[in-house]
């Protein structure tokens, strides 16, 4: 039987971001506010002075701003990736994107290399990376529950299995400092600096997220799938799921929903609308119309969005 972890020190979560992305990561800080029993710190990796200057001005404890340059100074392996060739996965989504290829690269890399400086530099006693476009619902302390003593932990897709994005998703990640968990870490790390690793053929073709399956086959029972008993919801998974009262129904068991993933999010500021993809890309339809209930998750966090913009307003949070 798994063993139950009752979490009583601070939470460290860390998320990275642009100015484009500030808003959401600053709507993801409000979430996490609003929903967290016990005491946390979001380090926020800013990656242009823009961002920094806006975290840096919110003047709160638990906001932590990290400048990119901060990393960069610590590895010149981190560094150099900003001039690596860009891998094919980076050159096609920066394509799709209208952005550098080697810019997408680098924030790929940035992830796992977070997540090990914290651990390795800062000497934090666990991390956990969350996407910036991320909203929470609960406390995690169910999260904790589900991990135990594991050392890493992951969560599924919950979609029917696309080799081109596997089986896990990137969103949240988490890693304790302890032998495995550091292990881990710098293993991820290790393949995003090297994008000519002996993995890269078949897992190296989804930025960072394809190489969490191999966290299960290489470091076993110490890694943690956070699906049993966590509920949690993105523009892909939305069709997959049954809905009931305030919960969610996968695989036949009811769960409270801990995260909604609003990944390719585009609000609308101006004319009070907002898009759930860049281009029609979810291959199982538009997500808000898969059940009412995600489509009044979707008004919410636009509507939070919106109060968060509002509350900081002055900071030059864009949209």
């Amino acid at each position: 039987m798994k063993q139950v972890c009752i979490n009583s020190q601070m939470n460290n979560f860390v998320t990275i971001s642009d100015k484009d992305y500030v808003l959401k990561a600053i709507t993801l800080y409000e979430s996490l506010k609003s929903t967290q029993v016990q005491e946390f710190t979001l380090y926020l990796v800013c990656l242009d002075d823009e961002t920094y200057t806006m975290a840096n001005n919110i003047s709160e404890k638990s906001l932590v701003p990290i400048p990119v340059s901060e990393i960069e100074e610590d590895n010149f392996e981190i560094r150099a990736i900003r001039h690596a060739p860009p891998s094919p996965e980076a050159i096609s989504n920066g394509a799709a994107r209208d952005r550098d290829p080697k810019y997408i690269q680098f924030c790929w890399a940035l992830a796992s290399y977070s997540c090990w400086y914290l651990l390795h530099r800062k000497k934090l006693e666990h991390v956990f990376y969350l996407d910036s476009d991320l909203y929470f619902y609960k406390d995690i302390q169910g999260i904790w529950d589900e991990i135990g003593s594991s050392s890493v932990g992951i969560v599924r897709h919950r979609i029917d299995y696309l080799p081109t994005s596997g089986e896990y998703n990137v969103g949240l990640v988490f890693f304790r400092n302890d032998y495995i968990g550091k292990r881990c870490c710098d293993w991820w790390k290790r393949m995003l600096l090297n994008p000519n690793n002996q993995y890269y053929a078949g897992y190296g073709q989804c930025g960072d997220q394809k190489y969490l399956e191999l966290f299960v086959p290489i470091f076993g029972d110490d890694v943690c799938i956070i699906d049993d008993n966590v509920g949690h919801l993105a523009p892909w998974s939305a069709t997959f799921h049954e809905y009931k009262d305030n919960k969610i129904i996968w695989e036949n068991k009811e769960q409270e929903l801990y995260f909604f993933h609003f990944a390719h999010f585009v609000p609308n500021v101006s004319e009070r609308t907002y898009k759930t993809s860049y281009n029609d890309e979810w291959i199982w339809g538009p997500p808000e119309k898969a059940n009412s209930k995600v489509g009044d998750l979707y008004d919410e966090y636009f509507s939070r969005t919106l109060s968060t913009l509002e509350k900081y307003e002055g900071l030059g949070l864009v949209s």
